[in-house]
């Protein structure tokens, strides 16, 4: 589903791939657009009042002041507007994020139902530590006690937990499938971060001592996307993708085998990424992963490969 506004065009906001991302982008234009009557109608006000009360219409000052009751009342319908899109909008969208228990658990076992694809991620000074269950969709336990550089989120031993075996950790790396919600069980390890995922229109801060469930659904991968935003800039006549294309036509032409789209090379599109949107150290610049959305059958293959080493 594509955002109902994006015909209007929303400068900035970067390509939406998730089934919720609409409602944000709508609020956000929502918001903009109450932000510009604002400026026009206080612009326009402060103008009116440098000419009504000018120095020469105004010879001597007047200590009554403006007895009309006008701009309370605006700031009065302000206030009540601020009120609705806070309460009756950005709230609940906070709520439909982070409510799980009623949507993704079985009410009888409170386990998260097949179709439900369930991550950890432990934010760190200064990367994204990411936790999957594994084929068997079970997290092996961790113990802050068995954090090191080799094992920095603290998975106990196999022999402690059979459910480590199959666990995965990658770090600065998030691979989800495509058409199943995401559950994301956020955390952080030392300080405080905020986990944005701006394609997935997903922001949440993580905060030591606390996990934060908060989910998510892709519409498309991120080769469907990124072919999508090469289309667009190869039509708008973006130098570097028509040169890019036109490399690409020629070796297509003389044969050349393997030949991968250079939608996919992250110097012409860039990947989409995990970002860091909460100053947390020096570092904080620096502290962002790569996000990708693949197919039920790649990201099979992608764990495959990760869990066995089998390149």
């Amino acid at each position: 589903m594509n955002s109902p506004i994006s015909f209007l065009g929303m400068p900035g906001l970067p390509p939406d791939l998730s089934t919720h991302g609409y409602e944000l982008d709508s609020l956000t234009y929502w918001i903009h657009v109450l932000m510009a009557f604002l400026f026009v109608g206080w612009g326009a006000f402060f103008l009116y009042t440098l000419v009504r009360f000018r120095k020469g219409r105004n010879p001597k000052a007047s200590y009554e002041g403006v007895k009309s009751h006008v701009s309370s009342y605006l700031e009065l319908a302000v206030a009540v507007v601020e009120v609705v899109l806070l309460f009756g909008l950005a709230i609940p969208l906070w709520a439909d994020r982070v409510n799980v228990d009623f949507l993704f658990r079985d009410p009888a076992t409170l386990e998260v139902t097949e179709d439900v694809f369930e991550v950890r991620v432990v934010a760190q000074t200064f990367a994204w530590n990411v936790h999957y269950p594994g084929k068997d969709r079970k997290f092996g336990r961790t113990n802050n006690k068995r954090v090191n550089e080799e094992n920095f989120i603290g998975l106990v031993r196999k022999k402690d937990d059979p459910n480590v075996a199959d666990d995965l950790v990658t770090q600065d790396m998030l691979v989800i499938p495509v058409g199943r919600p995401v559950l994301v069980h956020l955390s952080s390890f030392d300080v405080i971060h905020s986990f944005f995922l701006p394609n997935m229109r997903v922001k949440h801060d993580a905060i030591p001592g606390m996990v934060f469930p908060l989910w998510f659904e892709a519409l498309k991968t991120s080769s469907e996307a990124k072919r999508e935003i090469y289309d667009e800039k190869l039509a708008a006549g973006d130098a570097k993708i028509v040169e890019a294309q036109a490399k690409y036509e020629s070796d297509l032409a003389a044969g050349a085998a393997d030949l991968v789209h250079p939608s996919q090379n992250p110097e012409v599109i860039r990947d989409f990424e995990i970002a860091c949107a909460q100053l947390c150290g020096s570092g904080h610049f620096d502290m962002r992963g790569t996000f990708k959305v693949v197919t039920q059958e790649e990201f099979d293959a992608w764990l495959e490969k990760e869990l066995t080493g089998d390149y």
